[in-house]
């Protein structure tokens, strides 16, 4: 499948329920975790990336520019309870809610990024 085929297939598949998520990536590299997440529709991402070992950010983007950063304030706070969150969050109608409510839901306390 060509690249401008998948990117039709996200948008087109936009009336589908929310409970679905497409998976971008998941990798490691030599500066730590990173996980992304966007909708089905395609037109909003999440992802997990590590700042520092044990020191995680959030990462929010939609198509419509707006664009949020969340740092994980609780070092115990570890990389597959935030990763499930992001998955829960992403399936959401509205994902930017859904993912901070999932963060709250596992006590998962974060702080916007200046």
């Amino acid at each position: 499948m060509s690249h401008s085929q998948h990117i039709y297939d996200n948008f087109s598949q936009a009336a589908e329920p929310a409970d679905k998520y497409s998976k971008v990536y998941s990798r490691d590299n030599t500066d730590g975790e990173t996980l992304a997440y966007h909708n089905k529709s395609g037109t909003e991402f999440v992802g997990l990336r590590s700042r520092s070992p044990g020191r995680y950010q959030v990462v929010y983007d939609a198509v419509g520019g707006t664009r949020l950063l969340f740092d994980i304030k609780n070092p115990e706070a570890n990389f597959e309870a935030i990763d499930d969150a992001l998955r829960e969050g992403v399936t959401a109608r509205k994902v930017l809610v859904g993912v901070l409510n999932a963060l709250k839901t596992r006590h998962i306390d974060f702080d916007t990024s200046p």
